[in-house]
């Protein structure tokens, strides 16, 4: 397929401003500061200003409005303008790499710049990862990179362009381009390619701009080793400037990017698609949220409802949570990674229920309802079809990739189910039309169903190692060559199936495809990556089957992502809108896009510098057209004040660790070996009448019911009153049952079982009894018995059954002791001893500066305290003790690990010493407990009753003189 090419106006204005910045000919120099002659035959011509990043640029261009487009025509007319004809193009990936060069050597790319420049052409070289292998002996040369140097410059209708990823290239010290091993002769007297490349005068293109920061390897290797004349940034997102506190971004020029087309002008104006964003609520209501606190690659630390757990590698989400909604046995496995792939950041919050399977066939379903809803709109409308396409981002690629993978299976079986209800809908109709989707679901079908599908595809970055002739290279191929999946048929008049793309972070950057109409992300990507960028995959305007594109209407992008991402619409929005306050800086100049916004409001004049004028004459600019007065700046926009992010307090800076008073613990060395030692809380036996009856009383609070969904919908809007403001609307759609979440009746209660530690045995016999009594009293007509059988119905069970069991059983345990220590936050127990050093965090959220230390009894080193409230704990950090106290301190979270019948451990707050050979242990609380307060100082009193019987005092202290009358009575 032929995609037509147009020039769009915005385009038209990015390249004016480029051409009228760039710099013009040197024509004073004969040669350039490395010595090369100005009329070098294999360089560029010289250029004023040359190698001077101050006189380099930067495009801003939304994403999907056409930065490919417009710096591949640029390379034509600085041809023509300015006789340039070497240009590298740097992308930071691969994905970006492939878009670049499938555009910039299509045939319908080449025949539309024909249509301006008639004469020209464009050559493409490519550097590629085994260019410089070793063989027979011999280092090789690249042969493109060889014919890219020594092409002459003479030949002024051929515009020579070299294309890179600065993956394994810019990146290193030991790049094979900075190397002089060569025996082919380069041109002149250059000795490496590197050095070729800098004889050449280049001009540098870089894509992406946010991926090769300037204080980055790859971009000091660039700029020290090829000398570019002018480098020319396009990016939608440009990184900040480094060490800088108020987050200003890095152009070359103070001034700003030479054209500016950013977000809200770009949505506003219908240059690219409008985003709503969906997500499904939680089926699940037992789901928790876990908030990462603590990050390392050997361990993470979450915390939830106020309680701490630590991770460390190899532990079990579900085990150490105890919260079995992580379907699956989820693990971390170091390296800030979980086992299913996800990529773990500090402060990132997970929540239990998105990482239940049925969650995500859910989103899948949500996926496929959406596509195939835009894909009957597309197929039907007035004019020229539109072949609609979806995106999916997934974490773990052998749940795709291999053959019995989960989401293999649960997407294939979804689809299979969407395209029965189709094909039944469709049968009835007698239209052509009609009749010709129906014909293109069956064929779909029929594909899907096959040893070799062809109706949705993957792309992973290992798939660059597979065969050229496999399955896996066929999907790559096809998603990255766009033009193959924008058709409905092939040459041969087959349908074209492929619509459905699955990928990990590959394509996130870079790549795009004009007809994805949904995107969904399975599960939060754990990156800080600009939300523009990731809905930017399906921004650019579609085309239609003869490769016009569509602007005479309005499209949407739906987003969907998980409930973990629900304040996706809003950081979106946030993002977009951006733009517009942080344009308005003291003393910078006013903004082109400010300017343009006073223009389409018309108050202030039609052109740039009658809008200039007016604003100066007004006292909001100075002479030089610099912001003098800010809030009247804002007040002209309107509803475009928002707050700005608060700046962080000065302060003093939290350490991280506190280091152990050693002398002061191994006063306390005893107690520790006792408590060091692993127990697990054993239940008395309950005969199996009793379990029953609890069971029974159960499943009479309307445990069983049918699962529904709940959708939200938030789309971005603009608004009225012209200010440039994207609005966002979010409607709640109505609860929808579903499929999702059904179990068989034996996984029913297997999944029982395991959430509440009982036997299978009396969970089944509990149903077998009630049942009957349930279908024939209690079931909706018009229902089956199997509409109940659901992992709602799961949750709702176990959550009432943790209810009764704290109540009915909390009493009926013991302690064991194991045959092995317990890993702790300050007992080491391959060396049996304190650690030298403890997490400061652990101790306590909140420092002090003004108590005094007294280093005998302490059991930190100072100078400083933690704590988590000033009442009780600050205060008896503060208090002065009598000499039988020969140690105290506040004891760090996980420092006593006493299982909780509850699930998950629990340590007092505080230990004394005293006469060195009696212990208090002291739980502090606070005067309106809660009663898992209560359930804590229970369970903490049992188990050292039990374990420590005389030798620890343990007390319940809500103010200092609950500990001082406690002392008091030990020191008599």
């Amino acid at each position: 397929m032929r995609i037509n090419l147009e020039e769009l106006q915005h385009q038209r204005e990015a390249l004016d401003n480029i051409i009228h910045n760039f710099p013009l000919l040197d024509d004073v120099n004969s040669q350039d500061k490395n010595g090369i002659s100005a009329t070098s035959i294999y360089a560029n011509p010289l250029i004023q200003y040359a190698g001077q990043e101050s006189a380099f640029l930067d495009v801003k261009m939304e994403t999907g409005t056409g930065k490919t487009y417009v710096y591949t025509r640029m390379m034509y007319e600085l041809n023509v303008e300015r006789g340039l004809s070497k240009f590298v193009v740097v992308v930071p990936s691969l994905a970006i790499k492939e878009g670049a060069k499938n555009f910039l050597t299509s045939a319908y790319a080449r025949q539309h710049f024909s249509q301006f420049f008639p004469n020209k052409q464009l050559r493409v070289y490519q550097i590629l990862a085994g260019d410089f292998a070793k063989k027979n002996g011999r280092y090789q040369m690249s042969a493109d990179l060889e014919q890219f140097t020594s092409a002459m410059t003479n030949d002024k209708n051929t515009i020579h362009v070299l294309l890179m990823s600065d993956k394994g290239f810019l990146d290193k010290a030991s790049s094979a381009l900075f190397k002089d091993h060569y025996d082919v002769s380069l041109i002149t007297s250059a000795r490496t390619p590197a050095e070729a490349i800098m004889m050449t005068r280049p001009v540098v293109i870089i894509d992406e701009p946010h991926r090769l920061k300037r204080d980055g390897k790859s971009y000091s290797n660039l700029l020290k080793r090829f000398k570019p004349e002018m480098i020319v940034r396009f990016g939608a997102t440009f990184p900040e400037k480094p060490k800088t506190k108020n987050h200003e971004i890095d152009y070359y020029r103070s001034s700003g990017p030479v054209y500016d087309l950013d977000a809200v002008r770009a949505f506003n104006q219908s240059l690219v698609k409008g985003v709503e964003a969906i997500y499904p609520t939680l089926t699940n209501p037992d789901s928790a949220q876990y908030k990462i606190t603590k990050l390392s690659a050997k361990s993470v630390t979450f915390k939830s409802r106020n309680r701490e757990y630590e991770v460390n590698i190899g532990d079990s989400l579900a085990s150490v949570f105890n919260d079995n909604n992580f379907d699956g046995d989820i693990i971390y496995e170091g390296s800030k990674k979980l086992s299913n792939d996800l990529e773990l950041h500090e402060h990132q919050t997970l929540i239990s229920g998105t990482f239940d399977n049925s969650y995500q066939e859910l989103m899948l379903k949500i996926l496929i309802d959406e596509h195939f809803d835009k894909e009957q709109e597309n197929f039907f409308r007035e004019g020229y079809q539109v072949k609609t396409l979806s995106l999916v981002f997934i974490d773990h690629i052998p749940s795709y990739r291999d053959q019995n993978g989960w989401l293999k299976q649960a997407f294939e079986r979804l689809l299979n189910n969407k395209l029965d209800d189709l094909i039944r809908d469709y049968q009835v109709k007698t239209d052509e039309l009609s009749q010709s989707y129906l014909d293109f679901l069956r064929t779909t079908k029929t594909s899907l169903n096959s040893d070799i599908q062809t109706v949705h595809g993957g792309y992973f970055a290992k798939d660059w190692g597979e065969p050229d002739d496999s399955a896996v290279a066929s999907e790559r191929d096809d998603i990255l060559h766009k033009e193959r999946t924008l058709p409905f048929k092939n040459e041969k008049g087959e349908w074209n199936l492929r619509r459905f793309f699955f990928s990990k972070w590959t394509l996130r950057e870079g790549w795009d495809n004009p007809n994805v109409f949904v995107i969904a992300k399975l599960r939060s990507s754990g990156s800080d990556n600009s939300k523009i960028q990731e809905v930017g995959r399906g921004l650019r305007l579609p085309v239609d089957v003869k490769g016009n594109r569509i602007s005479n209407q309005e499209f949407y992008l739906s987003y969907i992502v998980g409930y973990d991402e629900s304040n996706f619409a809003d950081t979106l929005q946030g993002e977009i809108n951006q733009s517009i306050t942080d344009d308005m800086v003291l003393g910078e100049p006013i903004s082109d896009a400010i300017i343009q916004k006073l223009i389409d409001l018309g108050t202030h004049g039609k052109t740039k510098r009658a809008v200039q004028n007016t604003l100066a004459d007004d006292g909001i600019l100075d002479d030089d057209f610099n912001v003098i007065n800010v809030e009247g700046l804002r007040q002209l926009l309107p509803k475009v004040n928002g707050e700005k992010i608060k700046k962080r307090p000065n302060g003093v800076k939290q350490k991280n660790k506190i280091k152990l008073n050693k002398k002061n613990w191994d006063k306390i060395k005893n107690l520790w070996l006792t408590l060091s030692k692993r127990y697990m809380v054993k239940y008395e036996d309950l005969t199996t009448m009793g379990w029953l009856l609890l069971l029974s009383d159960i499943l009479q609070n309307d445990i069983l019911q049918v699962q529904h969904s709940e959708q939200t919908r938030q789309r971005l809007t603009k608004n009225d009153d012209l200010s440039g403001v994207l609005t966002l609307q979010a409607t709640n759609e109505e609860y929808l049952e579903t499929s999702i979440g059904k179990l068989t009746y034996g996984e029913f209660i297997k999944r029982i079982a395991m959430r509440t530690n009982l036997s299978i045995q009396i969970v089944h016999q509990a149903f077998s009894e009630f049942l009957p009594e349930f279908v024939q009293n209690k079931m909706e007509s018009g229902r089956q018995l199997s509409d109940y059988f659901n992992e709602s119905s799961v949750s709702s069970f176990v959550s009432e059954f943790k209810k009764r069991f704290d109540n009915k059983f909390a009493t009926l345990y013991r302690y064991q002791a194991l045959a092995f220590d317990a890993s702790t936050s300050i007992w080491d127990k391959s060396k049996q001893e304190f650690k030298d050093e403890v997490d400061a965090n652990l101790i306590g959220q909140n420092e002090s500066h003004e108590v005094l230390i007294d280093e005998t009894v302490t059991l930190y080193e100072g100078p400083s305290v933690r704590f988590d409230s000033e009442v009780p704990e600050l205060d008896l950090l503060k208090q002065k003790y009598k000499p039988q106290v020969t140690s105290f301190g506040k004891l760090p979270k996980s420092a006593i690990k006493i299982p909780k019948y509850t699930g998950g451990t629990t340590t007092p707050d505080f230990v004394y010493s005293v006469n060195g050979d009696l212990y208090l242990l002291v739980e502090t609380k606070a005067d309106n407990k809660r009663h898992t307060d209560d359930q804590i100082v229970d369970i903490q009193s049992k188990f050292f009753k039990q374990v420590m019987q005389d030798k620890v005092i343990y007390k319940e202290a809500h103010k200092i003189n609950d500990v001082l009358k406690v002392l008091e009575k030990l020191n008599d």
